[in-house]
């Protein structure tokens, strides 16, 4: 118990620490993602020069019938204009093995990949983001929720 609590504390610290400059979490009800419906991420660029990176988090149980995820996404501005859409597939567990993959407490665990590795917006404004599943399946159990990061990326 005190291990989980510390490694929860030393995991908020981290975030707390991040130079993300939009992070947001949405919980999928009773852990199942439908197909039909993507998740949205509203969220505002107030400085249009750097470039930035896109990550995506999801949180899975070992109950995730499959060993890898495909996510579709789409980045909008305000006028609803398509910017960039892309495919992603990601491993939630060890193809061979079956081990799961990412950082986990407990019975969940967390796998993040790089959506968008550099994007320059055009302008200060608002945006939004949908993320949707894109297997086989209608409905994927055993996905808690699926989380977004936008970084600036240093220029070096």
């Amino acid at each position: 118990m005190k291990r989980s609590v510390l490694l929860i504390a030393c995991f908020t610290a981290l975030l707390a620490c991040s130079d993300a400059v939009f992070k947001q979490k949405q919980d999928l009800p009773q852990s199942q993602w439908l197909r039909n419906q993507p998740l949205t991420f509203r969220f505002e660029i107030k400085d249009h020069i750097p470039a930035y990176q896109i990550s995506c988090a999801v949180r899975y149980s070992p109950a995730y019938p499959f060993y890898n995820l495909y996510l579709q996404s789409e980045l909008k501005d305000e006028a609803g204009n398509s910017l960039q859409k892309t495919l992603k597939e990601g491993n939630l567990f060890e193809p061979e093995t079956g081990e799961p993959l990412g950082n986990g407490i407990g019975d969940w665990y967390e796998q993040e990949w790089v959506l968008v590795p550099s994007y320059r917006f055009a302008a200060n404004g608002k945006y939004e983001l949908s993320i949707g599943q894109y297997m086989r399946p209608d409905t994927l159990p055993a996905i808690a929720s699926v989380s977004i990061v936008i970084r600036p990326l240093s220029e070096e």
